[in-house]
């Protein structure tokens, strides 16, 4: 979803677009000859296995990718001095939180997906001026998100039951890849959320969903499987840093929301 965004967003930058067919990051040989290959100013590290249920079944392929693909691609970055962005996630906190992370608090995720983040992240570090942007809920064209989820579900006539105790804040693509761009174009380094304004659990999301689709069809609220893969219960980002280097606030959530429905 949001290289597909970026890829329209940076088009006057005439970016160079790799997928997983054309770069493997888990290859460290093949990825060094691609992105040497081509030499770039600018490298945005958006390759991730990013379904938190499936790395918590399948531990060595999430650390694989997430970790040491990161850790790849931070080699090449180093090799070449170019500037490193690496997207990350909301899911390196541990949710114990009440009130939004600040970028200084310290990582502590709960699952394997996080824990990849946060690897990834480390080795991010290790370039230069990268930039280490975490982001929370995304949703928009290109991919399977929680938007399009919810409106399978009410096209098909499912009961809809979304749990009410995890709280974040999703982010349309398309208003954070303009971030990223502006942010690029700064030169922004260090770490950085980029966050909506607003925040909602899942249930709130999914009911601002039926009521901007206007469908007729309840909500139920449910609570989190305690038995199924750890989620943080709170994992709002803080857009305080954002706003202090001018690039925030961003759009809430909700007009990210209305605007990729309408």
């Amino acid at each position: 979803m949001l290289g597909q965004e970026l890829t329209r967003t940076l088009e006057p930058h005439q970016p160079i677009c790799f997928n997983h067919a054309t770069c493997d990051i888990t290859d460290p040989v093949a990825t060094r000859a691609r992105i040497l290959e081509v030499r770039p100013e600018v490298i945005i590290h958006l390759a991730a296995f990013t379904k938190v249920n499936e790395c918590q079944r399948n531990p060595e392929r999430a650390m694989a990718v997430n970790a040491q693909g990161s850790l790849h691609v931070a080699a090449v970055a180093n090799e070449a001095r170019a500037r490193l962005v690496y997207i990350s996630t909301d899911y390196v906190f541990d949710g114990h939180k009440r009130e939004p992370y600040l970028e200084s608090d310290p990582v502590s995720p709960v699952n394997v997906y996080g824990r990849s983040k946060a690897d990834g992240e480390r080795y991010a570090a290790t370039v230069p001026g990268s930039l280490i942007l975490r982001c929370g809920w995304l949703f928009g064209d290109g991919g399977r998100n929680f938007v399009a989820a919810i409106r399978e579900q009410i096209a098909g006539g499912k009961r809809l039951q979304v749990v009410a105790d995890q709280t974040g804040t999703p982010i349309w693509t398309r208003h954070l890849a303009h971030c990223i761009s502006a942010l690029v174009d700064a030169k922004i380094t260090g770490i950085l959320h980029a966050a909506a304004s607003g925040c909602c659990t899942w249930h709130e999301f999914a009911t601002a969903i039926v009521e901007l689709t206007q469908a007729s069809v309840p909500v139920e609220a449910i609570s989190t499987n305690p038995a199924g893969t750890p989620r943080p219960a709170y994992s709002v980002l803080s857009d305080s840093r954002l706003c202090a280097l001018g690039f925030g606030p961003l759009p809430h959530w909700r007009e990210g929301l209305r605007e990729y429905l309408l």
